[in-house]
């Protein structure tokens, strides 16, 4: 019967009825709302005998008669009709109106026809899955449930011979040959099998892998499928294995112990004061710093249980390269980031550059680094509790200074300052006069008409020759300065046209070079044989006075000083006198004293492209001895 039919027999039944709305069927809130108010009338209705289950009490013959009475006489008096002939056409019973839940199902036909059907197709649906399952000896057509998995394998889909094979083929010889890497952080512990002695039944696990599924009570089978549709199932090895647990419990808890101990985190410093590195102070004679890096130590306080657990559980998985997790470990020391710590401390070198409008020049600087390769390889091979020690280094641009165009450099000589403060600022002057001087083909160069050394020029009265020396002057450190210019003159080619020995030997230069200069008599002179214009570079670092001699054009040629030693003059005593105010007293040694003697420079000039010798200058020079000197406090 279709709906419309069915509504035709109900209109029949009870009459007309109006309307329902349009989107009643789609309202799920009016559809309960009707549904609860149809309910209600019909559960508040008097109850009757018919429909309550209870009899009602009997009335008494009295009543009875009492009742009966009325409706007999009313009998008695009534006239009595004539039957009639034909009978009469009985009039139409008047409409009623549907009420309830009569009502109900009438406005709400629609809704409730498909809430029937759509759980009728549920009901199908699930009958169908369990006929499915359940409808055969063996839902699974003899074969492993999906997403099962032994020794790594998946071997869902399989028979039980072809998961056989595939375990045996992915096991091989693991358990027989292979060793177990237990990794406890960076530190890697090893199992041989004999010692861990490791049985295999593996006929077992793929036994326990065919029955999943298969066994329990239908309920079961049917939570193990749908299980498995989520999640892999794992088979463990584990009451197929047997293995010497007291030996993997033993060796764990040596190796843990053996790296083990009091946390110390990791870290890095730097060795020695870092060097100057820009153009007015670097000095390549001045030491880098030493890069240490500290690898810390792990603390003391490991789960060992949870670590062994960890090692077994491999074994059962047949996985034979465990990581064991953090939380078994031992607070371990944070690695060394040796990328970031180079990021931290690597300076790139900057040329000088002259700004072609302005002509200002902008000075360079030196870099400053370590090697990243030699860090990480030293890295990889450390042990907790180490130290390793990487040399700093600089990076020397092509253009630290900017110097025109004499862009090549002839020669370079330097020599340590001293640790007296005066003399130190002394050499700063001397440098700072003769920086820059340019020496034209064929032009000389005097000492003492280049350089005042006057106290209105700012230069203080200091030792002569440094720390190791009891005479003292305005202008003290120029024969450093001096002696410092005549070495790399001769090393750059230029000729050197006067010159003095000093009177005792000092310990700033190489041995029979010491020279002096005086305002009065003590001169050095020189002169520029060569085809093109010089330039002198002079300049004092944190630790030393560095002076170059540069040029426009490069030689072919190189100079190296070459020195022998001869006879030797035997040093005596120097007595020097001092103020007690100034912090001497009497037996204070000033200098240690040194012999002097024989000494032979030689200038030897090689050829840039062979190395071969093309010529050398020899000069003989006697040394004087620098005495002791000992102080005598006055005053």
């Amino acid at each position: 019967m279709t709906d419309k039919e069915l509504l035709d027999e109900i209109e029949r039944e009870f009459g007309s009825h109006p309307p329902a709305p349009k989107n009643d069927a789609d309202d799920l809130d009016a559809f309960l709302a009707d549904l609860k108010q149809a309910i209600a009338p019909e559960s508040q209705a008097a109850p009757t005998k018919k429909d309550t289950g209870h009899s009602l009490p009997p009335a008494s013959p009295a009543k009875k008669e009492k009742q009966k009475a009325p409706k007999k006489e009313a009998r008695e008096k009534a006239p009595k009709a004539a039957a009639p002939k034909k009978k009469a056409k009985q009039p139409n019973r008047p409409e009623k109106e549907p009420r309830g839940l009569t009502k109900f199902i009438i406005r709400h036909h629609v809704v409730i026809n498909s809430f029937l059907i759509l759980l009728c197709l549920a009901l199908v649906a699930g009958i169908a899955a369990v006929i499915l399952y359940q409808g055969s000896g063996d839902p699974l057509g003899d074969k492993i449930m999906n997403n099962v998995y032994v020794a790594g394998v998946d071997v869902g889909g399989m028979t039980r011979e072809e998961a056989a094979e595939a375990v045996n083929a992915a096991i091989g010889t693991n358990y027989t040959e292979g060793v177990m890497n237990v990794r406890l952080g960076n530190n890697v512990l090893i199992l041989s099998p004999s010692q861990t002695r490791p049985v295999l039944q593996r006929e077992g696990a793929v036994e326990d892998a065919y029955a999943y599924g298969r066994t329990g009570s239908s309920s079961q089978q049917q939570e193990d499928f749908r299980n498995a549709q989520y999640s892999p199932k794992i088979i463990s090895l584990e009451p197929y294995l047997s293995l010497n647990t007291d030996y993997i419990r033993s060796a764990v808890a040596s190796f843990v112990e053996s790296f083990s101990g009091e946390y110390t985190p990791s870290g890095y410093s730097l060795v020695g004061d870092k060097p100057p590195l820009d153009a007015d102070n670097f000095d390549s004679s001045v030491p880098c710093q030493t890069l240490v890096l500290q690898i810390g130590t792990p603390g003391s306080q490991f789960d060992l249980d949870g670590i062994c657990q960890a090692v077994l559980d491999g074994y059962y998985q047949n996985q034979f390269d465990v990581q064991i997790p953090s939380e078994y470990l031992p607070d371990f020391p944070e690695a060394l980031d040796i990328d970031a710590i180079y990021r931290e401390l690597h300076v790139d070198a900057a040329e000088a550059v002259q700004d072609s409008a302005t002509g200002e020049v902008t000075p360079g600087s030196c870099g400053y680094t370590f090697s990243l390769e030699d860090a990480r390889l030293q890295l990889e091979t450390a042990n907790y509790g180490d130290e390793i020690s990487i040399p700093m280094a600089y990076i020397v641009p092509e253009k630290l200074e900017f110097n025109g165009s004499y862009t090549e450099t002839l020669s370079s000589y330097s020599t340590p300052i001293s640790s007296i403060n005066a003399y130190n600022e002394n050499l700063k002057l001397l440098c700072k006069e003769l920086d820059g001087l340019v020496l034209e083909p064929g032009e000389n160069f005097s000492f003492n008409t280049s350089l005042t050394r006057t106290e209105k020029g700012g230069y203080q009265k200091a030792p002569r020759h440094g720390n190791k020396c009891g005479d003292e002057e305005i202008g003290g450190g120029a024969d450093q300065v001096a002696t410092t210019l005549y070495v790399a003159s001769m090393t750059a080619g230029l000729s050197v046209t006067e010159k003095h020995t000093a009177d005792h030997l000092c310990d700033y230069t190489t041995k029979g070079t010491e020279i002096s200069v005086s305002a009065n008599w003590q001169d050095l002179k020189l002169t520029n044989p060569l085809s093109s214009p010089v330039k002198i570079r002079a300049k004092v670092t944190g630790q030393q006075v560095v002076i170059k001699i540069l040029s426009e054009e490069p030689l072919d040629y190189y100079i190296k000083l070459e020195t022998k030693d001869g006879y030797t003059t035997a040093h005596g005593t120097t007595f020097v006198t001092r103020k007690a105010a100034d912090g001497y007293s009497t037996g204070d040694v000033l200098a240690e004293g040194a012999d002097g003697g024989q000494v032979t420079l030689q200038w030897v000039k090689y050829d840039k492209a062979t190395g071969k010798e093309l010529s050398r200058t020899t000069e003989s020079v006697q040394v004087p001895p620098r005495h002791t000197i000992i102080v005598n406090v006055s005053g």
